[in-house]
Order: structure tokens, then C-alpha cells, then sequence
């Protein structure tokens, strides 16, 4: 679980995210990159990751088994995602049957979304109100 006197100083955003089952990888780069890619972003369906040399920490999130992880599960590209008008992803610690895809997270109160976009402040602090275990890795390649 993340504190609230985590030490971190990073200032980055959300560039990316990607999901294995209910492990969360929420790629960061810099507050003021808006050029940041991936390849065939421009596609719709397209899974790739962003390009490493954007990439300058990410956020580690493991959510219980019972949770619901639910991606975007519109046909947009990562491209329009990139907007930060639309969750890249829905997390809830509800295991109600009814509630496990991405279309009935939205909106609802049990529910925390992941946005390109966000500050990475602020995906800490949805894990310390979930609860759940975040860790965070700096790159330091780039």
C-alpha cells in the first residue's frame, strides 16, 4: 500500500498503460512531452506500448484477485486516447457480477479510472484510496 508521505518527486504523467489479468503498468514521462509515440498508435485495436525513449518511470499496481481490470474496450486508437478525454482503463475493487466490463465501470461510483494524461500524483493517490499495492520504478536509460 502507498503511504501518503511517499518520497517521490517526479512531476510525470501518464503516457501509457497496460494491463496482465490485475497487474497494472502505468508508463510516466514527462509533464510537457506531447509528442510521446508508439507504434501504429494511429490504428484502432492496436496494443503496442510507447516507445521506451519516452518512458521515464512507471507506476507497478497489483489489484486483489477479486477486482475488476477492465481496458478501454472501445475501437479507438491509442492516438485518441492519447487525448485524455477517455478512461485507458477502469479498475474496481467491486467483484459484482454486473459490474466487470469496461462500458458498466463508467461513471460508476466504485470504480477509479486511468487516463492518459493524468498526473502521476494522482494515480498514487487512487492506489492509497484503493488500498493497493503501487510501486514505482525510475528509468534512468533515458
Amino acid at each position: 500500500m502507498v503511504g501518503k508521505d511517499w518520497n517521490i518527486k517526479m512531476g510525470y504523467k501518464v503516457i501509457d498503460v497496460k494491463n496482465k489479468g490485475n497487474a497494472i503498468r502505468v508508463y510516466l514521462g514527462d509533464q510537457d512531452c506531447i509528442d510521446y509515440w508508439g507504434d501504429d498508435w494511429d490504428d484502432v485495436g492496436v496494443d503496442d506500448t510507447v516507445d521506451p525513449d519516452f518512458v521515464k518511470a512507471y507506476i507497478d499496481i497489483l489489484m486483489p484477485f477479486a477486482a475488476t481490470v477492465a481496458p478501454c474496450s472501445y475501437k479507438l486508437s491509442k492516438e485518441t486516447l492519447k487525448q485524455g478525454r477517455i478512461p485507458a482503463l477502469m479498475i474496481s475493487l467491486t467483484d459484482e457480477w454486473w459490474r466487470q466490463s469496461y462500458e458498466s465501470l463508467l461513471g460508476s461510483p466504485n470504480a477509479e479510472p486511468i487516463f492518459f494524461e493524468m498526473p502521476d500524483v494522482a494515480v498514487l493517490e487512487m492506489c492509497n484510496r484503493l488500498g493497493v499495492l503501487a510501486t514505482v520504478t525510475k528509468v534512468y536509460n533515458n
